[in-house]
């Protein structure tokens, strides 16, 4: 079974929820049910561990407003993002200590952590339904437009110039910190800045 950490902004992180704590999210988020369910309650430990890192990957993969909380951080997020508020004291290496009674008295950085966790454990299960495959994907990747196929029954399909990589319910998780080009911020101007930075939730 892959080794994972946890640890929201730390060096050494390579994953954002444990397995242990997805189970209980997984619970929350799906229903009894559902195709991502089943998947999930058929893997083993090492299998969810692997979805769990392969949604981490996918997130990382997306570009996201701001930089990294701190320097040596090995995932994307926590993010500072331009306009709110970074205390002093909180910016350079990680410090786990200070960073965990930041956490626990800053709301906009809790929202955050659990939003990218819940959002890891959607990619994650959106992993084990597509059994790790994503056929729509590969075939954009190839140049692949569309297609369309019919005996009895048609089908067809036509690609955005752009790959979505995040499933649909963990990109919602993500939506306010989502890059769409340059930030920028002219005298003391908040445009761009997510709700939740602005306390407005």
């Amino acid at each position: 079974m892959p080794t994972l950490e946890a640890t929201f902004g730390g060096p050494e992180a390579n994953v954002y929820i444990t397995v242990a704590d997805a189970e209980n999210q997984v619970l929350d988020l799906t229903l009894s049910t559902s195709v991502a369910r089943v998947a999930w309650e058929n893997a083993d430990d090492s299998d969810k561990a692997v979805a769990l890192l392969t949604g981490a990957r996918h997130i990382d993969a997306r570009r996201w407003k701001g930089e990294k909380w701190f320097q040596d951080q090995r995932l994307s997020f926590p993010r500072s993002i331009p306009g709110y508020y970074r205390l002093a004291g909180y910016a350079g290496v990680y410090d786990g200590a200070v960073f965990e009674e930041l956490l626990n008295t800053d709301e906009y950085l809790r929202r955050m952590k659990e939003r990218v966790r819940f959002a890891c454990v959607l990619q994650a299960l959106a992993v084990l339904k597509l059994e790790g495959e994503d056929a729509h994907r590969e075939e954009q990747f190839a140049g692949v437009a569309g297609w369309s196929r019919g005996h009895g029954l048609s089908e067809s399909a036509s690609y955005q110039r752009h790959s979505q990589i995040l499933c649909p319910e963990a990109m919602d998780q993500l939506r306010l910190y989502r890059s769409h080009g340059p930030d920028v911020v002219r005298g003391g101007s908040r445009s761009g800045l997510p709700e939740e930075a602005t306390g407005r939730w």
